[in-house]
């Protein structure tokens, strides 16, 4: 009779976790596989830019970020709401690509207008 070899059990072992841990990452894609949302709020066009909400009404209010506007005549007063979409958000970052050249640049010092020195001799 052929000894077993120890290995066969610790090889039979890691294929089982392989295959468990194979079996929770299906499990977590399909739960995950929800839709990419097209059209994003104003918390979220945010969110995705890393800047403030206010950034972004700024920016759509000023016509540099196409967003299309919600009305809703209920309520007391006027409520902005705002829907971007993530393509319009992509144009605006592409129109907004600068030269290397200017990035670079050095800021100009602040001259001191007064010519006076308060904190030296």
């Amino acid at each position: 009779m052929v000894a077993k070899d120890p290995r066969d059990d610790a090889n039979a072992d890691m294929v089982s976790a392989l295959e468990r841990i194979e079996q929770l990452l299906h499990s977590i894609r399909i739960a995950s596989a929800e839709p990419a949302r097209e059209w994003l709020t104003i918390q979220e066009a945010a969110n995705e830019l890393r800047v403030s909400r206010d950034t972004i009404e700024r920016l759509v209010l000023s016509g540099r970020l196409k967003a299309t506007e919600i009305n809703t005549g209920n309520g007391a007063g006027v409520r902005h709401r705002f829907r971007i979409r993530k393509d319009w958000i992509n144009d605006f970052l592409i129109a907004g690509i600068v030269d290397n050249a200017l990035v670079t640049q050095p800021r100009r010092k602040r001259q001191n207008k007064t010519g006076m020195d308060f904190i030296g001799d």
